[in-house]
């Protein structure tokens, strides 16, 4: 078998293991000209018809190298001579990066996915990450830090991103751009090692190939497939642990804690993940082993301990570690609209509406919580605010900072949890609305 089949059959046993491509899709891939993208371009234009799908190449012009127009030229022409259509877009990175406050690696990142998204609508955007990236990314992570879910590399797909060379080294590729009389570009800056892949490629690696592990590569990428299973059985068990021992109300996560206590360690970590990805998608910067194990340490706390991460906040409440953002719990944050209306029948209040006398409205007074507070239950039982908040479940880290609305020296109104009854059942009132 010459290595254009090898490379070949490869690729055709990633699309329809991971089923990577559906009928009349519009694949898009991105199109740097380097051996990796050239590579895997040719390979989806030999394999169109087979599985029937349309293919676009893209390419974008950071705006960074003096010879990039070199690069947009040669992937024209290759996209020409194959009449495959080509897309373009060129951009200064570096500006885009200061005026958005974000470094130039991930504006890059998000102009480049934004433009592909663009161009393919409903259909996959194809990357050319090989075996050897995969590596390097284990080695990358391993160096920042990372669990089994960091160990199972880079996946061969993502929602509508696929990967068809992720198991494919860069020497098979180089081999086959060889074999197949293809040319390509060559980026100076992958030689430079400045940025920190480049010292894992330029640096690392090779010093393992000459003293350790001549076939370190596929030594380590072989394992990847492994580790990814193992963290994907972990994670359907926990996915399963969460809808068992968790539920979800009002935009927060209660956990029971000592039915989470009888999981092992690792699913218990993956419980307390998945709460916080819930609360919050973009999690990395409070995800961090040291955080977790924090939230951890919380269970065997008293009743009211807790815990702050930015946004994010973790309370013990009655047994259950309690997850929710502040941010969006924020009973302060309220809007209120007021409409004047004539009640024949009797009044019905509820936490988010209140009808209050005409004649005492501008009698109304807006503040937070104080000592001693009492609300009326119903027309016969006073609570304190107190017993009445606990009663009905709210988070302590609320409690203090509660708004409430009084009349006449009596609360009548919690925005959002609670409203009385007042005593007048007709006439002339103000219904007061709590919008947000």
């Amino acid at each position: 078998m010459d290595i254009k089949e090898k490379v070949l059959n490869k690729v055709k046993q990633n699309i329809k293991k991971y089923n990577m491509i559906k009928e009349k899709d519009i694949v898009c891939v991105g199109l740097s000209g380097g051996a990796d993208s050239v590579c895997l371009f040719f390979c989806l234009y030999l394999l169109q018809s087979e599985f029937d799908f349309k293919l676009i190449a893209a390419h974008i012009n950071h705006g960074i190298r003096e010879e990039a127009y070199k690069d947009v030229l040669f992937c024209k022409n290759l996209c020409e001579t194959y009449n495959v259509d080509f897309y373009l877009k060129e951009v200064n990175i570096k500006e885009l990066s200061e005026k958005n406050h974000i470094g130039e690696e991930e504006m890059g990142r998000t102009i480049r996915y934004d433009f592909f998204n663009s161009l393919c609508k409903d259909g996959k955007i194809a990357t050319a990450h090989n075996k050897n990236d995969n590596v390097e990314t284990i080695f990358m992570r391993l160096i920042r830090g990372t669990g089994i879910n960091g160990l199972s590399g880079i996946p061969f797909v993502n929602h509508n991103i696929i990967r068809p060379l992720l198991n494919i080294s860069r020497c098979d590729i180089e081999s086959f751009i060889k074999f197949c009389n293809l040319t390509h570009v060559t980026d100076k800056t992958n030689f430079i090692p400045v940025y920190t892949r480049n010292k894992v490629r330029l640096n690392i690696l090779p010093y393992i190939e000459d003293n350790i592990n001549k076939n370190v590569i596929n030594t380590i990428g072989d394992n990847i497939e492994s580790f990814r299973e193992d963290a994907d059985c972990l994670s359907e068990i926990s996915e399963n642990v969460f809808s068992e021992i968790s539920n979800i109300n009002n935009d927060k996560v209660y956990i029971n804690i000592s039915k989470l206590k009888d999981n092992h360690i690792a699913i218990q970590k993956r419980i307390i993940i998945k709460a916080l990805t819930y609360i919050k998608n973009d999690f990395k910067d409070i995800a961090s082993s040291k955080n977790i194990e924090t939230i951890l340490n919380l269970l065997d706390k008293s009743n009211g301990k807790s815990f702050e991460l930015g946004e994010i906040y973790c309370i013990i409440e009655n047994g259950f570690l309690v997850i929710y953002n502040k941010k969006k719990d924020n009973k302060n944050s309220y809007k209120i609209k007021t409409e004047e209306c004539i009640m024949n029948s009797e009044i019905i209040n509820n936490e988010t509406t209140c009808y209050i006398p005409k004649e005492y409205y501008n009698n109304i007074v807006f503040r937070k919580r104080k000592e001693g507070d009492i609300v009326r239950v119903n027309e016969n039982i006073h609570k304190k605010l107190t017993k009445f908040l606990s009663d009905k479940k709210i988070p302590l880290a609320l409690r203090k900072d509660i708004d409430v609305i009084e009349l006449n020296g009596e609360i009548i109104m919690i925005p959002g949890i609670f409203s009385t009854r007042y005593e007048k059942r007709k006439g002339e009132f103000i219904k007061l609305t709590i919008l947000s």
